[in-house]
């Protein structure tokens, strides 16, 4: 594919981008800036547009749901919201996880209302509920991928019959 054709694709597909969408492209581009200043120089610039970074810190892009629009959501409904929402705000999550120190985020209308430095005391769906009948809009939480960790127990390994194998298989029963 051609430079030109290349652009003339992204600026089509960018017609059809939602608002929240547009702000989460600006993000990944203001995040790649650094990036971009350690690449080779473009010998030909007539190509390409400038295209100007928005000012500004980042900002959390969604609205709370009230208790009964997050009630009819399906469960898959549900996994879709809070994975396109941490898709989109991936920026201003980040940066809140980095600044807090945070495990999670618990998210009302853009602000944190809530966080904590330990998955341990991530709140409970009753707890959420008690949140809502507070404020009126169900919370966002978002756990912090850098902190999940892969447990591994040295019980599921067991020596296999060559010296230094050890490949997960069930212990023979004598």
């Amino acid at each position: 594919m051609s430079d030109e054709t290349m652009m003339e694709d992204i600026k089509a597909g960018l017609e059809r981008v939602d608002a929240a969408a547009l702000q989460s492209i600006w993000a990944i581009i203001n995040h790649s800036r650094p990036e971009f200043a350690a690449a080779p120089a473009i010998t030909d610039r007539t190509k390409f547009q400038h295209i100007a970074a928005p000012e500004g810190p980042s900002k959390f892009v969604a609205e709370n749901l009230t208790l009964d629009e997050y009630e009819r959501l399906s469960i898959k409904e549900k996994g879709e919201l809070q994975r396109r929402l941490k898709e989109q705000n991936h920026f201003w999550l980040r940066e809140k996880f980095t600044t807090l120190k945070a495990a999670w985020v618990l998210v009302i209308d853009g602000e944190v209302f809530d966080w904590g430095k330990s998955q341990k005391n991530l709140p409970l769906a009753k707890q959420n509920v008690a949140i809502y009948h507070r404020t009126g809009k169900f919370p966002f939480i978002f756990i912090n991928d850098d902190l999940m960790a892969i447990e591994e127990s040295a019980s599921a390994w067991h020596a296999t019959k060559d010296f230094g194998d050890f490949y997960p298989k069930p212990r023979r029963r004598s």
